[in-house]
């Protein structure tokens, strides 16, 4: 159940960090590799387990989380100056759809 809100949340992080010129194609590239990921997976799993049994393909799968995770603690600075230096406020960028309404101004 919890991979359900990994593919929104991912996508709404990244658009929030892209430019609005590059949404878009940043879009894309995202629904690109999570299809190709999971055509790979499906082939190199199936693979796997035929020559070695399903233990093998757990224990990739286990090295390959770890692996994302240290890469993702190694690029947390990284995150964080992008995180620091992107303007948070939708208003001080140009909206591609028109302005973004606010709950303040709602009556």
């Amino acid at each position: 159940m919890c991979a359900a809100i990994v593919g929104p949340t991912i996508g709404v992080l990244t658009m929030e960090i892209v430019p609005a010129r590059w949404r878009p194609l940043m879009a894309a590239v995202i629904q690109l590799a999570t299809a190709l990921t999971a055509v790979l997976i499906g082939i190199g799993g199936g693979w796997l387990i035929t020559l070695h049994g399903y233990q093998v393909v757990f224990l990739a799968g286990a090295c390959v989380t770890a692996a994302g995770g240290l890469l993702f603690l190694g690029a947390r600075r990284t995150l964080q100056r992008l995180a620091s230096e992107h303007q948070l406020d939708p208003s001080a960028e140009e909206q591609p759809y028109g302005p973004v309404a606010s709950s303040a101004s709602t009556p």
